[in-house]
């Protein structure tokens, strides 16, 4: 059990920090209407999860 509790800490660990990591690239790509780079990082993000 104690390893399956690590496995799920980690996966909301990870969650938080690509939730943070959307919420960056969404301010970047609305700063610059020109950035498509960060919208192509946007898109491939939530395609992978």
């Amino acid at each position: 059990m104690d390893f399956l509790k690590k496995v799920l800490k980690g996966a909301k660990s990870l969650e938080k920090k690509l939730d943070k990591l959307e919420d960056v690239v969404e301010k970047a790509a609305k700063q610059k209407k020109g950035s498509s780079s960060a919208k192509k990082i946007l898109g491939k993000l939530k395609k992978k999860f």
